[in-house]
């Protein structure tokens, strides 16, 4: 059976917590509460942004979801201490490892979390203590 159609058969084992790992999640403990989430994350890593936006009256998610699907950062700030999460599983995605330099470029820097499961993205949060799963 090639990796396809195994990735495919086992796709409810990819969705289990047990199978993910997390690292500097205490960072979160001593931040304040955001008050907007900012998805950055391309093709289907994106998506995870756009099902978030779309679950939150149903989750009672009380702040605001945006997207951004590009090179760097938006130009406008979504509420003064948004939560920018950067998304690729690859960890290569170009436009989201450009946005996520930028944001370690911020002072002070806001709170920032990844999902990647590799790649440049994944060493650079581990390199800067980024929260990270």
């Amino acid at each position: 059976m090639d990796t396809y159609a195994q990735n495919i058969l086992n796709f409810n084992r990819q969705l289990n917590l047990q199978s993910v790992n997390f690292e500097n999640l205490t960072v979160f403990k001593k931040a304040a509460r955001p008050d907007a989430i900012l998805v950055l994350g391309m093709g289907g890593s994106g998506l995870v942004g756009n099902l978030l936006q779309n679950l939150t009256a149903y989750i009672k998610l009380k702040i605001p979801v945006f997207l951004w699907k590009d090179f760097g950062l938006p130009t406008v700030t979504h509420g003064k201490q948004p939560l920018f999460v950067f998304i690729s599983f690859s960890g290569a995605t170009k436009e989201t490892v450009s946005g996520f330099k930028k944001v370690l470029e911020l002072k002070p820097r806001p709170l920032v979390a990844v999902v990647a499961g590799g790649g440049e993205l994944l060493e650079l949060a581990r390199n800067h203590k980024i929260p990270l799963a």
